[in-house]
């Protein structure tokens, strides 16, 4: 398979392989979202009330989509960044420069290629496309539910006018942007994502996913912190079948949430004051910027000071 010939992560430990194949460590993210989002888990059972999806439908779509968050790393920009030893990889291009990061890379890709991927069927069972009005509501929350993956180094990225061609190239040994589709088509059909295809049309699902979307980059950018860990996730440039690789994602995933304390639920603490935040000064919370909801599709979550997105 072309997506073997990329590399994820190159800052090797010492003795060990000298990169992370880029599906291996796209799995490694994956498989920590997993353990996060177990049905039985407040946070899954919530999302799932919020969005009117049944808790083990809600895991298989939202781990779906958090293993492309790095296919931005597809492009040939990012793969001249570093030349493994001892590992086949694609070639860098000497002309071509990283001037993007590889995140908003991730949105210029999906943004070109997700229709003509929706319909060859590399994104799984997600049917036929909708009829063009739907369509766009469709693309609408599409983009909302990519922006916290493709956003998981903590700012949301948008394609905006880059030009796809600029970033991902075709050369003898391999094409960027097929190589990215057989790796999408790979994982969809190894996780068997059931897309809510008839909510993705409507505004109001789109507006219920926005009011939780803080929630949802959170725990994505939580399961690439910790699926990013060299301790738990061993560097790997040997080829196996995704479906192989998969259950040793998973274990390390466990051991790595083991070691971190967060298969743990959390802890209330009593409240101590914000006086330690701000050098030993009494500090008391305004009544008029603590408390108020923002409205439903802001995308923004709840005040600190009552939302339980941070309270556990």
């Amino acid at each position: 398979m072309l997506y073997y010939l990329y590399w994820g992560k190159a800052k090797p430990a010492e003795g060990g392989d000298h990169c992370h194949l880029l599906p291996y460590h796209s799995l490694d993210v994956a498989a920590v979202g997993w353990l996060l989002l177990a049905p039985e888990h407040p946070l899954t059972r919530r999302l799932a009330d919020e969005l009117d999806m049944s808790p083990t439908n809600l895991r298989r779509f939202f781990v779906f989509l958090l293993g492309l968050h790095d296919v931005g790393k597809f492009s040939r920009t990012f793969q001249g960044l570093a030349q493994p030893e001892g590992v086949v990889l694609v070639p860098p291009i000497k002309r071509l420069a990283y001037t993007e990061r590889h995140d908003r890379l991730g949105a210029v890709l999906w943004q070109s290629h997700w229709m003509e991927w929706w319909q060859d069927g590399a994104l799984g069972r997600a049917g036929e496309l909708p009829p063009r009005r739907e369509r766009r509501q469709l693309a609408e929350t599409l983009r909302a539910l990519l922006a916290p993956m493709f956003g998981h180094h903590g700012q949301p990225v948008d394609a905006g006018g880059l030009e796809l061609s600029e970033f991902f190239k075709r050369d003898d040994s391999a094409s960027d942007s097929e190589a990215a589709r057989a790796f999408i088509a790979d994982w969809a059909a190894l996780i068997e994502p059931d897309w809510p295809v008839d909510k993705m049309v409507s505004q109001a699902w789109r507006e219920a996913f926005l009011a939780v979307s803080w929630t949802v980059a959170g725990w994505a950018t939580l399961s690439d912190w910790l699926g990013s860990n060299r301790d738990h996730f061993t560097y790997c440039q040997e080829e196996m079948p995704l479906a192989d690789y998969w259950p040793i994602a998973l274990d390390r995933a466990e051991r790595a949430l083991e070691e971190t304390g967060f298969t743990q639920p959390p802890e209330p603490v009593p409240y101590a004051g914000l006086a330690n935040w701000f050098d030993g000064q009494s500090i008391t919370p305004d009544p008029r910027t603590c408390g108020d909801k923002p409205s439903l599709g802001s995308g923004l979550p709840s005040s600190p000071c009552r939302s339980p997105h941070l309270r556990g």
